[in-house]
């Protein structure tokens, strides 16, 4: 059973000041070296669009997408999802990731 502690109280303290005292999102800045980060599950798939800040040299979100999967997609296997993944992401960001470099990365430690 979940107990909500003092470890769990400060831990969702933090997360609710990183969100809430910088900017979640950032503009994008055409040309920057992007990464696109994606996830996948039986029960569905998510990225998020990072490009380099010319700032900090850091990499900050500009954009998150999820789905959820279709019936058809849960009986893909996890490499197929998380292929999935990444064509989704790819396609809603295609016209930001023109004439740049980008990474795809994923946690799928299983890439031939």
């Amino acid at each position: 059973m979940f107990k909500f502690q003092e470890k769990e109280k400060i831990a969702f303290e933090t997360l609710k000041s990183l969100l809430a005292d910088k900017p979640v999102l950032q503009i994008y800045r055409q040309g920057a070296n992007t990464e696109v980060h994606t996830n996948a599950s039986q029960e569905g798939y998510g990225a998020l669009l990072l490009p380099k800040s010319r700032e900090d040299n850091r990499f900050h979100p500009v954009s998150y997408m999820s789905k959820k999967t279709t019936p058809a997609e849960r009986k893909y296997c996890s490499y197929e999802l998380e292929v999935l993944a990444i064509v989704e992401a790819l396609k809603k960001s295609k016209r930001l990731l023109r004439r740049n470099e980008n990474i795809a990365a994923t946690n799928w430690k299983y890439w031939p």
